[in-house]
This record gives C-alpha cells, sequence and structure tokens, in this order.
C-alpha cells in the first residue's frame, strides 16, 4: 500500500513539475510562439490577457504588451529582421482596429508581422515593434 501511495505522490509531483516548467501560458511563451522568436524574459510586462477558458469551441484572444529598453531593442530588431517582418506603418488591412489602441497608425519606426487566416478574416495574429513609444504587442484572435 505504502508503494502505491509513494508511486501516486511521485506521479502528481512529475506532472506538476513539467506543467510549471514546460506547458504553462506564460506572456513570454505565448509571444514568442506568435512572434516567431524567443521573447526574453527581461522585457516588462505592461498587459497581459490570455481569455481562452470556457471556450469549448476554440474561441478567445491573447494580448501581451511589453516595454523594451536599449539593451533589449537591437536584439529585437534583429529578430524581425531575420523573420522578414514588414516595416511600419502597418500597410494591411487588419479585421478591426484592436492594436491602434496602442500603436498611432502612422507610426514610422518599427516592425509588424500579420498573419490573417484564410477561412475566417476576424482570426488573426499580429506582432509590432514599436521602436517609437519602445513597446513590443502581441495579439492573437480566434472568433
Amino acid at each position: 500500500m505504502k508503494r502505491v501511495l509513494l508511486i501516486g505522490i511521485m506521479g502528481i509531483a512529475f506532472v506538476t513539475i513539467v506543467y510549471f516548467l514546460f506547458l504553462r501560458r506564460t506572456p513570454y511563451s505565448i509571444a514568442g510562439n506568435i512572434a516567431g522568436f524567443k521573447v526574453s524574459s527581461s522585457l516588462k510586462v505592461d498587459q497581459f490577457n490570455d481569455d481562452w477558458a470556457g471556450n469549448p469551441g476554440g474561441d478567445g484572444e491573447s494580448f501581451v504588451l511589453f516595454s523594451i529598453d536599449k539593451k533589449e531593442k537591437e536584439q529585437l530588431i534583429n529578430d524581425c529582421k531575420i523573420n522578414n517582418y514588414n516595416p511600419l506603418p502597418i500597410r494591411d488591412t487588419l479585421p478591426d482596429g484592436f492594436i491602434y489602441n496602442y500603436i498611432g497608425k502612422k507610426n514610422q519606426s518599427g516592425f509588424y508581422k500579420l498573419s490573417i487566416d484564410k477561412n475566417d478574416k476576424r482570426n488573426y495574429q499580429i506582432t509590432v515593434l514599436d521602436l517609437q513609444q519602445k513597446k513590443l504587442l502581441v495579439y492573437n484572435i480566434i472568433y
């Protein structure tokens, strides 16, 4: 009986460790998956919303807004160039105006990457490196 209890406790501990080390959704892991490059944990999280709970169809949204400083700026610029980001201003038509609450429409300094779902144009992912306001914005929405 003690052996079964010990194995059960070890199993629960293992699952907990794996969850917290590898599976937990953090602002950095979400941003890295959407941006296409590793987002340093040295960036300061200004806002974070990850609202997928209670949506059996998978609908929801993730939004992360980071502040950047001089030491991260050059690495982020290089990451954007390597991943073929477009220069700002955003020339594509966005499904909604959500991100314009955080960046100016005519912002000329920075990079962005936009991916719009071909089947439902309301679903999209965008990453914006705003060098004017020193922000990294990552947004993903699925209806």
